[in-house]
């Protein structure tokens, strides 16, 4: 399915939690026709569902890089514990609904945050329930 590459980091200064999705790759061609996928992101803070934003489509593409930085404001450090980060991978169809190519799920309670910016790779998963 793919593995996604991104970056996280609290900032105690401003209380600001930062998301950055830096490129996912070998992920599965959503279009026969061509053999590729126009992929872009979606992310949303769980449980509440409140903070909810997406990546740029980047056309004909299976390694995407989107290099791009999101920035949640109003989060408290002792709240991250119990936030977990929902990406859906999604493969943009102008003709129709955009395919899911997958999903990743991190929980924030095994996270060290206290320091610098933690930088990770998931394995895209196959979309098990429908949350956002």
């Amino acid at each position: 399915m793919g593995v996604l590459n991104l970056s996280i980091e609290y900032k105690h200064e401003k209380s600001v939690f930062v998301v950055t999705i830096h490129r996912a790759s070998y992920l599965p061609a959503k279009d026969p026709q061509s053999g590729t996928s126009d992929p872009y992101i979606k992310l949303c803070l769980l449980p509440e569902k409140k903070h909810k934003v997406k990546t740029r489509v980047l056309r004909k593409t299976l390694n995407p890089v989107y290099e791009e930085t999101f920035t949640f404001y109003g989060l408290a450090y002792n709240q991250l514990q119990g936030i977990t980060l929902h990406f859906i991978v999604m493969s943009f169809d102008r003709f129709s609904r955009d395919d899911v190519i997958g999903e990743v799920v991190v929980p924030l309670a095994n996270v060290d945050l206290s320091g610098s910016e933690v930088n990770m790779s998931r394995d895209i998963k196959q979309r098990i329930a429908r949350v956002s």
